[in-house]
């Protein structure tokens, strides 16, 4: 894959994310509005640190794979990890590792690590493998 398509797909996951994160902050997960006005202080922060280190880091990471391919991909490869590990362990504490691997992993558990943190960690492999490729 070249460089430019691996570009165009960071930044498109980038803008994806964004708009995903003001989505979810104005309209919520469902029908009823944001979750934000519910949400206390010590939620709002589980989620601020989930948003910074998933969503919201795929746009900056980007930019910086432009000119540093390498550093790009290591800080999505560390923002997958870091988001999936903060909302199994502490956004979906006391049962994340329990709901997510059971027979049928709930919504609340599975989801945010489909669509964040198994993108992010995609696209940072493949940038790495790209690395690999160009230097051998």
């Amino acid at each position: 894959m070249k460089r430019a398509a691996l570009l165009g797909i960071g930044f498109a996951l980038g803008g994806l994310g964004v708009a995903g994160v003001a989505l979810w902050c104005v309209a919520g997960a469902g029908i009823y509005g944001s979750p934000l006005a519910e949400m206390s202080d010590r939620e709002m922060f589980h989620v601020a640190i989930f948003m910074l280190a998933g969503p919201l880091l795929i746009l900056p990471a980007t930019f910086v794979a432009r000119h540093q391919p390498l550093l790009g991909s290591l800080a999505l490869l560390a923002g997958a990890v870091t988001s999936a590990f903060w909302h199994i362990l502490v956004v979906m504490k006391p049962y994340g590792v329990e709901q997510l691997f059971r027979s049928s992993p709930t919504f609340e558990a599975l989801v945010p690590l489909l669509v964040v943190s198994l993108p992010m960690a995609v696209l940072g492999a493949t940038w790495m493998m790209w690395l690999r490729k160009k230097e051998g």
